[in-house]
């Protein structure tokens, strides 16, 4: 948490140093949405932050860092910190008003679950008795669809669709409205 917090906090710095310029490669995005994760079967919330960089018309890249949430099903909790470095290719260009892109990449997801271990009976009812916690890191690969609108010079609207593998085990699919600027 205090990576994601750090990172915020000098993408702020670089934002108003960049700011005076008129037509900047760098642009950031802040989205929110949804996961599934396939092994654990949960739905979670998420939330990303991720900063671009314009290589050239048609190609791009972006580190991302991500945040999520989901509880019910086999876990009592589920949250996870998932980092992206991707490139992106942009059939139609990068520079109109809309920027159709997809893109692959590197993931890591860390996780931390809380697993209910036993159950007690209480007046017909299971009550959780005691609690088991994992944590598990995942490395993998992902593919990304993006269509991205620009609203103004400086303001992006766009929406993400995602499938990330994993060499482990497990796979996770998302879909998410973003909200961007550039620097």
């Amino acid at each position: 948490m205090k990576l994601f917090y750090l990172f915020l906090l000098l993408l702020g710095m670089n934002t108003i140093t960049l700011g005076q310029e008129s037509s900047s490669r760098m642009d950031m995005r802040l989205g929110g949405g949804f996961i599934y994760h396939g092994k654990s079967d949960l739905l979670a919330n998420s939330f990303e932050g991720e900063v671009n960089y314009r290589l050239t018309d048609k190609w791009a890249t972006s580190l991302s860092i991500g945040l999520g949430k989901s509880e019910g099903g086999e876990y009592a909790s589920s949250n996870y910190v998932l980092s992206n470095l991707n490139g992106y290719f942009s059939p139609f260009k990068n520079t109109n008003k809309t920027d159709f892109r997809i893109g692959t990449g590197f993931s890591v997801m860390k996780i931390s679950n809380a697993k209910i271990s036993s159950y007690r009976i209480e007046d017909g009812y299971y009550i959780p008795n005691t609690y088991g916690f994992y944590k598990n890191r995942r490395f993998g690969f992902n593919l990304v669809v993006e269509n991205t609108i620009k609203l103004t010079e400086n303001l992006l609207l766009g929406i993400r669709i995602q499938n990330q593998t994993y060499l482990e085990e497990g796979n996770n699919t998302g879909l998410q409205l973003k909200f961007g600027f550039r620097m």
